[in-house]
């Protein structure tokens, strides 16, 4: 008789946990989306800043600098 009690309490805990598992991961699903930040890089068109004239527009970044050139290729030098 011990044993049917156990097994019936170890049943309604497990269906138990179930449900708050579903409700939990429902719960995640219904959170906002994460707002991100945007990064923008103001390029500058150079008009004689940058000695080299193949260079169209240029950034200065935190680690390096961004340079574009006549023919849209970009270097990014560290």
């Amino acid at each position: 008789m011990l044993h049917g009690a156990l097994l019936k309490t170890s049943r309604n805990a497990f269906a138990l946990g179930l449900c708050l598992f579903t409700a939990g991961a429902s719960w995640v699903g219904l959170r906002p989306p994460v707002q991100r930040a945007e990064l923008r890089v103001p390029f500058v068109e150079n008009a004689g800043q940058i000695a080299n004239p193949e260079v169209a527009y240029y950034a200065s970044t935190f680690h390096g600098g961004v340079y574009v050139d006549r023919g849209g290729e970009i270097l990014y030098l560290l």
